[in-house]
Parts: structure tokens; C-alpha cells; sequence
């Protein structure tokens, strides 16, 4: 029970922190025109700086909350990110092997292009 609580816990700091990336990072360096190959090193570099910043404190705030609420936050954060189109690149890329940064950009939804914008609320019971 104790390494089911341990992955719940790192499930959950790793969704926050990704969240934190795709939200607000990443788009500050494309604004930047960063490349993919600097972005992968700038991710690494935030995923170590986090890692390093923040763990024995997620690690120690976590200890009075229950797994279910661990679960509830962890599934509100994947929300976020599938919204962003995040995690869609997750699944091609455990579907046909490595991503590249181009998988990544072409999964973000694009406010100008209203075919994307009508995909993505299809079948959600929203009318436009």
C-alpha cells in the first residue's frame, strides 16, 4: 500500500509540474521562437529544477491529504492538459516510439483555425 501511495504522490507532483509547463513555460519560450531541440533541453532543465526545488515539500504538504484526494487533483490537472492537447502526443508517442517537437505543436489546439476549435468541442453539448 505504501508504494501505491509513493507513485500516487509522484503521479501527482509530475501532473502539477506539467502542468505548470504547458500552461505557462512552454509558451513563453515559443513566444521566444525556441527551437525543439533547445525546448527539450529547456524542459529537462525544469523538470530537474523542480525535482530538486520542490519534491521534499510536495512530499511533506501531501502527507495530511487523503488518495482520493491526491487522485481528484491528479485527474484535474490530466483534464488540463488533455484540454491543452497535451496528452494526445503522449499516447501517439507510445503508439509509434519517439516524439518529436512538431507532434507536440500540432497537438495544441489553434484558436484561428476554427476547423480544430470545432473538433475539439464536438460531441461536448456545446453549440457555437
Amino acid at each position: 500500500m505504501a508504494r501505491f501511495r509513493d507513485e500516487l504522490i509522484r503521479a501527482h507532483f509530475e501532473a502539477y509540474r506539467d502542468l505548470e509547463w504547458f500552461e505557462t513555460l512552454e509558451p513563453r519560450f515559443r513566444e521566444h521562437g525556441v527551437d525543439a531541440g533547445s525546448m527539450n533541453v529547456f524542459r529537462a532543465a525544469w523538470n530537474d529544477y523542480v525535482q530538486a526545488r520542490d519534491w521534499d515539500w510536495w512530499k511533506d504538504e501531501t502527507k495530511h491529504m487523503s488518495n482520493e484526494e491526491l487522485d481528484d487533483e491528479r485527474m484535474d490537472c490530466l483534464d488540463k492538459l488533455d484540454a491543452l492537447g497535451m496528452l494526445q502526443w503522449e499516447r501517439n508517442r507510445a503508439t509509434k516510439g519517439e516524439i518529436t517537437f512538431q507532434d507536440v505543436l500540432d497537438a495544441i489546439p489553434n484558436a484561428e483555425d476554427p476547423k480544430r476549435e470545432q473538433t475539439q468541442t464536438r460531441g461536448k453539448g456545446r453549440k457555437r
